[in-house]
């Protein structure tokens, strides 16, 4: 490793833990998240298979099991609770690996580039640190969501297509590696996960080095490696009426129900606003070069295709989402490395001609290495304190825990209608005591809202909760 290069790699593993890893240790995950993760658990622990994934006893949306997304996020999830446990930071431990596995693959991508772009080379902690500072980047790892999975098989995607189009002869394995990733993102997320087949055309139109006729024959051989397996699939009977039954949800059964929020535009507004970060950097290294008399306009129109490749594939991610019914800004998660890799490619020649100049023998330059290494250390320290510690929903968390221990786990509690909505409330149940929720029948045990009264035939539960009262019937 360049030393040179050291203390700005450890500032963007500094700042990576320190965006991810204090919230990560806590308590309490956006619905979403503690949802996946409870479906994982279950497929665990035998409640629930692959193809027939269940939430709990009753299910959702009218389904006892759970088919609003592919099952493949789940599967593997549910591997790390079979090594790992149940405990609580097993699915946060999953998250913390898929942010690690796609920051080497950003590395992965932009040596590729160095390769053959040598003002670049060195410099992959740049498009790290710009995916890093992304909010909905580390947003998104901190709450257990499918995109932080299917992200994965995009980059890999990509990089399989860039390893086959620079080889020295066809290497069709690479071509099917590449269709296999394909498929592995779509059946983390749906079809959302297919733009990653404008590499092929993108590469001919701005490179020219493979021919038309070749781009379009190998556009459509690693488009139909997914087809394939999803029709071969689908001769499987679990499989087929899995995936039947994620159609009729996705398309006949939720398209009716869906909002968008706010315009079609809004996800535009967002990538705008996410972006902005790391546009602002942009600008200002600019201001900077041009002070220290950096040539960095030559260096831009020398990189500019790459610029140009990488920001098409993060928009024809992103720009189809205008078509959704419901828009929500983290189904474009997986496009942010693309845009990341983009604009970091603008400014690293300027940045590696100004490191290049620097005196790396100085007390002052190795200082940084200390000052940095220091600052993870007492990140981690900082985790470690805030381990378990609640980080939303605290008291919903300790009401769950309290009720669990009055009625036991793996069992079925009785709930008023308007309390079946309480998302949250079901999650934490199912993730850590295994208990569902049933509005239509009145069971042993009765949770109600606090100041509820209680049917006929229920008594008090002498326990404190913050937002509930907990009755039980009578002669049980």
């Amino acid at each position: 490793m360049n030393k040179r290069y050291l203390p700005f790699r450890l500032l963007t593993g500094l700042l990576s833990l320190a965006l991810v890893l204090p919230v990560l240790v806590q308590n309490g995950m956006f619905m979403e998240g503690v949802l996946y993760s409870s479906i994982a658990k279950n497929m665990a622990n035998g409640f629930g298979t692959f193809w027939f994934p269940q939430f709990s006893v009753l299910g959702l949306e009218g389904m006892t099991t759970y088919h609003e997304h592919p099952p493949l996020v789940f599967g593997l999830q549910s591997l790390f609770f079979k090594i790992f446990g149940d405990g609580f930071f097993t699915e946060r431990f999953y998250c913390l690996v898929a942010a690690g596995v796609t920051l080497y693959l950003i590395v992965v991508l932009w040596k590729r580039i160095g390769r053959v772009n040598l003002n670049v080379q060195y410099m992959e902690w740049l498009a790290m640190l710009f995916w890093t500072l992304i909010p909905l980047t580390y947003w998104t790892f901190q709450n257990n969501i499918l995109e932080n999975t299917m992200g994965i098989f995009v980059l890999l995607t990509v990089i399989c297509q860039f390893k086959y189009i620079e080889a020295d002869k066809p290497n069709y394995l690479l071509l099917f590696y590449g269709g296999l990733c394909l498929f592995l993102a779509t059946f983390s997320k749906g079809i959302n996960g297919i733009y990653p087949v404008v590499v092929f055309l993108l590469h001919w139109a701005l490179f020219r080095k493979q021919t038309l006729l070749q781009a379009v024959r190998d556009t459509f051989v690693i488009m139909l490696i997914p087809a394939g397996i999803y029709y071969g699939l689908s001769f499987h009977e679990p499989a087929g009426i899995s995936m039947g039954n994620y159609i009729d949800q996705q398309f006949f059964s939720y398209i009716p129900k869906a909002t968008s929020f706010g315009d079609r535009f809004y996800i535009l507004n967002r990538i705008f606003w996410e972006l902005l970060p790391n546009m602002i950097m942009v600008l200002v290294s600019f201001a900077w070069f041009q002070y220290r008399e950096i040539d960095w306009k030559a260096s831009l129109k020398r990189n500019k295709n790459y610029i140009l490749l990488f920001l098409i594939i993060g928009l024809s991610g992103s720009l189809p989402l205008v078509l959704y019914m419901e828009q929500k800004s983290i189904y474009m998660a997986t496009t942010f490395p693309f845009f990341a890799i983009s604009l970091a490619l603008m400014v690293a020649p300027g940045w590696k001609k100004l490191i290049v100049k620097l005196d790396i023998e100085t007390k002052l330059f190795t200082s940084f290495n200390v000052i940095f290494t220091t600052l993870i250390v007492a990140v981690l320290a900082i985790s470690a304190y805030l381990w378990e510690k609640p980080y939303r929903d605290g008291d919903l968390i300790k009401d769950v825990h309290k009720v669990a221990k009055v009625t036991g786990d793996n069992t079925v509690i009785s709930v008023s209608k308007d309390m079946w909505y309480n998302w949250p409330m079901q999650g934490y149940f199912m993730r850590y005591h295994q208990i569902s929720v049933n509005p239509n029948e009145k069971g042993t045990y009765l949770l109600l809202a606090d100041y509820s009264v209680p049917p006929d035939g229920y008594v008090f539960v002498d326990v404190q909760l913050n937002g509930f009262r907990l009755f039980k019937k009578k002669g049980n």
